[in-house]
């Protein structure tokens, strides 16, 4: 085949392609450009006959959205002939456009010029924007949707605290006058439920994130030991619960808030092994990994992380596990498996370890039982 046919079967191929195809000289002048090209570009016919680069650049610069860009980028080429480059280029009118240029060389390696294709992706990145725009939407009804359970949950419990609280100082104004001692009950009854109202409000304070805490140094193996003899307390027959050692460590916290979150991760194993069932507790030195399984995706809002060391607090159990959809939302506020669940739970938890610095992970499957990890920041012990 000779060369006059090579040549015209590669231009009538990219002739029929589908990108626009633009064909620059060493001196950047156009040599060559498809139909597509200027049907993608709307150059006028005048342009295309009289081959005026200057004009052509200029047509091209007043469709753009950042024409300063474009320019850029082919000056930065011009001054790296040998490079490859691939870029968005999006337009005034909504349009966007896939650029791909690479370097043209002759049999001995000499540059000759520059090739460039185009072409049109805006249903792709409309596609893309749907579907992101989707999974917001998706997303936000999600929120919605806790948050509706949040607030029905919140509402039963401040009214039914204040219900007991109106209730018994109404019995205590009926007996004022004849039965002091039952007056001084009912005030007494009605006392405890505000102090229970009064915790209730505390710990919301916690999930929501706006409650500081006074924080003490905790040396682990003696608050581990002493929280888990006392949650042995309440083990079910055929239960057995087993404290593995791990080397000396000290946390700053809160004892009692942080007994009771370890508590209430240690009821949930209890409950999930059943008859048989086994929960172990063990402590570590470990740093919160980048990605926790208890997220949907990527982990997001980490930043209340405290730089330095950690250590893990991990509750395991040989459970019946979780399945996906309960494992991802088994952090959110008021979500219970249980039938007459009612109370914050891990939601609660993450709260309190949200306020010492630290972070959670859970990982389960069904089956497999499932590990809850609390990680807080370790003290740094001071000189002796």
């Amino acid at each position: 085949m000779r060369c006059e046919q090579y040549a015209a079967l590669l231009e009538a191929a990219l002739e029929n392609a589908p990108d626009g195809v633009l064909v620059v000289d060493q001196d950047w002048r156009m040599i060559y450009f498809n139909r597509r090209f200027l049907e993608m570009w709307e150059i006028p016919t005048w342009v295309q006959a009289v081959r005026d680069d200057r004009r052509s650049i200029q047509t091209v610069l007043d469709k753009l959205e950042d024409p300063q860009g474009f320019m850029e980028k082919v000056e930065f080429l011009m001054e790296h002939p040998d490079l490859c480059s691939k870029d968005e280029l999006r337009l005034k009118d909504g349009r966007v456009f896939d650029r791909y240029t690479s370097p043209l060389h002759d049999k001995e390696g000499g540059y000759i010029g520059r090739i460039w294709f185009f072409r049109d992706i805006t249903d792709r990145v409309e596609a893309q924007r749907q579907r992101l725009r989707l999974e917001a939407e998706i997303r936000r009804l999600e929120k919605l949707e806790s948050l509706r359970t949040f607030a029905a949950s919140v509402t039963h419990h401040v009214n039914n605290l204040l219900f007991g609280i109106l209730g018994n100082i109404e019995l205590a104004q009926r007996a004022l006058d004849h039965r002091v001692e039952e007056t001084a009950t009912f005030l007494n009854t009605a006392k405890e439920i505000t102090a229970r109202a009064a915790q209730f409000v505390d710990r919301m304070l916690f999930f929501m994130g706006n409650r500081a805490i006074t924080a003490i140094k905790i040396e682990l193996e003696p608050f581990i030991s002493k929280l888990a003899h006392k949650v042995a307390q309440t083990l079910p027959p055929g239960v057995r619960m087993e404290v593995l050692p791990g080397e000396p460590a000290t946390v700053q916290g809160d004892p009692s808030l942080l007994s009771a979150a370890v508590e209430a991760v240690c009821h949930n194993a209890i409950e999930a092994v059943g008859d048989g069932g086994e929960v172990r507790i063990s402590w570590r030195p470990s740093r919160p990994p980048t990605i926790l399984y208890r997220a949907k995706a990527v982990a997001e809002g980490r930043g209340h992380l405290q730089e330095g060391r950690f250590v893990c607090i991990e509750v395991a159990d040989n459970g019946c596990g979780m399945e996906k959809e309960v494992r991802e939302r088994a952090f959110d506020p008021f979500f219970s498996t249980k039938e007459f669940g009612r109370g914050l739970g891990l939601a609660q938890v993450l709260g309190i370890v949200h306020a010492h610095g630290g972070e959670m992970d859970l990982v389960s499957e069904p089956g497999k039982g499932t590990t809850v990890s609390i990680f807080l920041p370790v003290s740094r012990r001071t000189p002796s």
